[in-house]
């Protein structure tokens, strides 16, 4: 492994020293070289696998908010309306026995009027209960309904929290793909094969590197199937950037070369006037 280490920053510092660019790389930790300070991890495939998983995870905690809110609200919203409607039925009520005391017992027509008023408001009162307590069936009381209810505010500060974090990782991923490329612009193709085939001994090293940092930062979270898939998305997306940017290559050298016989040809054709 050390070894490894080794042979990737030789190759690297060499490179970096024909570009005639100051900044080396050391292979020694920061406990080797005397460094008390907290070590980051290296930027580069072990930092996208790294974003990768800590978006699945933003993702899936976006996922779990949404599930529980969609849940949660429709009744929330059931629960209000059946309160605001009980509560102004009972308030007909009211005013409707009020109305029946003040009425004359004599006037029979206006008694039997508001009797039957009376006991239609009752009966849809009854109907709101009812379906009040359908809405409260998988609940322990009321109280415990109103105390989960009062979750949803934070809920929908989690989850905007959590899309965010999705948003900066996938931002960050972004970055670190294009980094790649600018780097590639900057390799001699004969470089680039050496620079890759070091990458590739490193690979099982680079991996290592981000499950232990994961494993650490999330402890008994830790999912192995969800860093497995992060591994995956981040070598075909560089997979994919590669072939992307090798016909880009290509485009331009073609491009360049065209553009080259077509002055090749204007040239001939000017010598053939003359």
């Amino acid at each position: 492994m050390i070894k490894w280490r080794e042979a990737w920053a030789d190759v690297t510092n060499r490179m970096l020293a024909e570009k005639d660019i100051d900044e080396r790389i050391d292979h020694r930790s920061f406990k080797e070289r005397g460094i008390t300070e907290q070590q980051n991890i290296r930027e580069g495939v072990t930092a996208q696998i790294i974003s990768r998983y800590k978006q699945k995870q933003a993702q899936k905690a976006v996922g779990e908010c949404d599930e529980w809110l969609n849940w949660i609200k429709p009744e929330y919203h059931k629960y209000n309306d059946l309160k605001r409607e009980t509560k102004s039925k009972k308030c007909c009520l009211r005013n409707l026995k009020s109305e029946q005391k003040a009425t004359s017992k004599l006037n029979i027509s206006k008694q039997v009027t508001l009797s039957k008023e009376i006991a239609t408001l009752t009966e849809d009162m009854e109907e709101l209960k009812s379906e009040l307590s359908s809405l409260l069936l998988y609940y322990k009381d009321e109280a415990e309904f109103k105390e989960l209810c009062l979750k949803i505010p934070d809920y929908e500060e989690k989850r905007k929290t959590y899309k965010n974090l999705q948003h900066t990782f996938d931002a960050r991923i972004e970055e670190h793909i294009k980094e790649f490329l600018s780097l590639k612009d900057k390799i001699a193709p004969d470089e680039e094969t050496a620079l890759k085939k070091e990458r590739e001994t490193l690979h099982p090293d680079t991996i290592t590197q981000a499950r232990i940092h994961l494993q650490v930062a999330y402890k008994d979270r830790f999912n192995y199937n969800q860093f497995a898939e992060a591994k995956t998305y981040i070598s075909d997306l560089i997979d994919e950037t590669e072939r992307e940017y090798s016909i880009r290559q290509r485009l331009e050298q073609a491009k360049a070369q065209s553009k080259q016989q077509n002055h090749q040809q204007i040239n001939k054709s000017q010598r053939f006037i003359r």
